[in-house]
């Protein structure tokens, strides 16, 4: 875990502007032909998807607490306590972890409107932690302190989540004006080099690949921008390398918690088993996990779809 300041490192509006910065860079890079030939709706949607914050979510229903006993220099004590300059002292340290998920890099910036508090923080990838000393031995006041940091913490989330709900409502706009910019300028440019009276030599790549925009709420199963090529405008979906990776990661967890737990599991059927991976799957994942799904090329036991196509096909077996 890294330590670090709870909505107090660096300026929303900093981190918004550099995202929308990104998008519009790209829109603007693409090649000519590209633009010229892919379908503008589905382009705008993979770039929407793309270009969308994803909220930060504080689950401070789920919290909990962890503690230890740890040596606190005398400097820390409340000015009450009687103790001696430059000693330290065993005193139990009581953690409270509280899971997060969403954009997690939320969690480290200022708002536009903002309470003049932060406080440290542990974070990783699924929760962040801040730490109560037990200096006097009474529960009411630890409660009292944490209720009091999880009062600001969610306030100020409030605070992130109006800047980001409105920097994302705005942004269809600015997307869809970026690509007839980019259109309308290539179309100037291309009936300048048409009057020249000259042959013109075109060169061009196109990306053959297609994406999908994916609710905010799970993890992305994020594939790639619509394809163009000589037949016309073709999309076809295919799985994010990343997301493939992470679903072989989630099913393998599974696979070790089988192996850690056995007596859980030894009596199990091949198709109850399965069930423990189907139901870590569909909530993290959008798409619809099924079991014993048929396709075109026959009985499958996990298949993740996307509208009416397969991105990833499982096969159980022990």
């Amino acid at each position: 875990m890294r330590t670090s300041r709870v909505f107090g490192e660096r300026e929303l509006s900093d981190f918004l502007e550099a995202s929308k910065h990104n998008v519009l860079s790209s829109i603007d890079s693409e090649k000519d032909d590209y633009i010229l030939n892919v379908n503008e709706s589905d382009y705008i949607a993979h770039k929407l998807s793309e270009a969308v914050i994803e909220p930060l979510e504080i689950h401070e229903d789920q919290i909990y607490a962890s503690s230890s006993e740890r040596v606190i220099p005398a400097e820390h004590s409340p000015r009450s306590f009687h103790v001696y300059s430059g000693k330290s002292y065993k005193k139990d340290v009581i953690k409270f972890h509280v899971p997060i998920s969403g954009n997690i890099q939320l969690l480290h910036c200022v708002p536009s409107t903002r309470l003049m508090w932060t406080m440290n923080i542990e974070v990783n990838r699924n929760e962040f932690c801040f730490e109560i000393i037990n200096f006097s031995n009474e529960p009411e006041s630890i409660v009292r302190e944490k209720d009091s940091n999880l009062k600001s913490i969610m306030q100020q989330l409030a605070h992130v989540q109006r800047d980001v709900e409105r920097f994302n409502s705005s942004f269809e706009a600015q997307i869809k004006s970026a690509f007839e910019s980019k259109k309308s300028r290539i179309k100037e440019k291309s009936g300048v080099l048409a009057s020249l009276g000259v042959p013109i030599k075109k060169t061009s790549a196109t990306s053959p690949t297609f994406a999908v925009p994916a609710p905010q709420k799970r993890k992305k199963v994020t594939v790639n921008k619509p394809q163009v090529n000589e037949n016309g405008y073709s999309p076809e979906p295919s799985l994010d390398q990343s997301v493939y990776n992470d679903i072989l990661q989630m099913i393998h967890d599974v696979g070790k918690e089988f192996e850690r737990l056995p007596s859980l599991y030894a009596q199990k059927e091949e198709e109850h088993l399965r069930d423990h991976f189907l139901m870590m799957l569909e909530p993290n994942f959008n798409g619809s996990a099924t079991g014993e799904t048929f396709n075109k090329t026959g009985k499958t036991d996990i298949l993740l779809r996307h509208e009416n196509t397969n991105v990833f096909i499982g096969e159980c077996k022990f």
